[in-house]
């Protein structure tokens, strides 16, 4: 909760710093690198999830060897994907300085992330926040309040990078011993093509997830003003504090339900996950509420001129809202071994969310875009839901 405060914080002295225009090239860029660590991650954080808790039990050294393997797969991919996003700003934007950061920077911030879920893995909930997400956010903090008044959306994006790196750094200091292996070590090529095969139907997951987000946010960009786009993205981060929350949530459960996944037991699978459904409902059913019913409110924090964000904030909590209620459907499908149906889910979502974004944002900007996106994303998690449901009904308690 206290690394959400500070992002929410971070939001609004920069939206109050920079105005609604100023902000609009952070807000924007930050959305989409973010949004890249689905890909470069390659689903490793989930899968990390799944299989650190049981390889827990065969020792520290095993966990060590699954750990170098997912990082060799996940930093090599954050370069090349990271590379491809720098050619992209070289075509829409032209040439500056701290796009030749962005690779380094998704490379951390995979490696934070994965990190993250390999600590709620081990039964470290609290670490697995602290250094997946706390100490990122605020060493951010401390620097936006250094930079004060100089700030500009190119010096942001260098500070938000540069507080991954060294959140990365900070990782060897967690105290986990299964952390502490050299990491750059040569991998065991058997795992590392496990990990490929095993990985590859999550990535391609990952990727219409991120496209999804990130085609009808492009095709806002090219027939909104600036200021829209600005309100649309600060929204968004709101929607995307929720949605960090509850994560931080469901990975508690996370280990639970591997492990029944694995003995087969669907009565232990649905209790931890019920578990996780009514936790996150009860600790983030208050703050949607408040953003529901006041959405002016809540966007005028970051400057008189985001009032006209409040709808699409309104909408964006509403879905937030469902998505808690359904759960963590797409992470169940990965605890219980079914990931290779992910690309067709996934794929399903990135049609939809697409098509219904070339036909509601022309007409109804950042509110379409909203619909068109975060319904696909609704209509995939019950699908998903729907498939569990029939899978686990051949499960049989232990």
């Amino acid at each position: 909760m206290a690394g959400a405060g500070l992002q929410f914080l971070n939001t609004i002295l920069i939206a109050r710093t920079l105005g609604d225009v100023g902000s609009e090239r952070y807000f924007f860029w930050s959305a989409i690198i973010m949004t890249s660590t689905g890909m470069a991650s390659y689903g490793l954080e989930q899968l990390s999830l799944r299989d650190v808790p049981r390889l827990q039990l065969k020792g520290t050294t095993s966990v060590r060897t699954y750990l170098t393997a997912v990082q060799a797969i996940s930093v090599s991919l954050a370069l090349i994907i990271g590379l491809g996003l720098v050619i992209y700003a070289q075509f829409t934007e032209g040439w500056a300085e701290w796009q030749i950061l962005i690779p380094f920077g998704l490379a951390a911030m995979t490696t934070v992330v994965i990190f993250g879920e390999v600590l709620k893995g081990l039964s470290q909930p609290v670490l697995g926040v602290l250094f997946g997400h706390f100490l990122p956010v605020f060493i951010f903090t401390i620097a936006i309040a250094l930079a004060g008044s100089a700030l500009t959306s190119a010096l942001l994006l260098k500070l938000w990078i540069g507080s991954f790196l060294l959140a990365v750094l900070l990782l060897r200091f967690s105290g986990q011993p299964e952390l502490k292996g050299h990491p750059f070590k040569k991998s065991d090529p058997a795992l590392l093509k496990s990990l490929f095969i095993e990985g590859r139907s999550v990535f391609a997951g990952g990727i219409f997830g991120a496209l999804s987000f990130m085609i009808p946010l492009a095709i806002l960009k090219s027939q909104a003003q600036d200021p829209e786009v600005s309100y649309v993205t600060t929204a968004f981060r709101i929607s995307i504090l929720i949605s960090i929350l509850s994560g931080a949530i469901h990975s508690v459960f996370a280990p639970q339900i591997s492990r029944a996944a694995e003995s087969f037991d669907a009565r232990r699978v649905f209790k931890s996950y019920s578990k996780a459904v009514i936790f996150s409902l009860v600790a983030l059913g208050p703050p949607i509420f408040i953003g529901v019913a006041f959405p002016q409110l809540v966007m005028q924090i970051f400057g008189e001129s985001f009032r006209d964000g409040a709808s699409t904030l309104r909408l964006l909590l509403i879905c937030n809202l469902i998505s808690l209620v359904l759960g963590p459907v797409l992470q169940l499908l990965i605890m219980i071994g079914s990931n290779r149906h992910l690309p067709r889910f996934g794929f399903f979502k990135l049609i939809i969310a697409v098509a219904a974004g070339w036909v509601l944002i022309p007409k109804f900007g950042g509110v379409g875009m909203v619909v068109a996106m975060s319904g696909a994303f609704l209509l995939e998690e019950l699908a998903v839901l729907i498939y569990i449901g029939l899978k686990l009904r051949k499960y049989g308690p232990a």
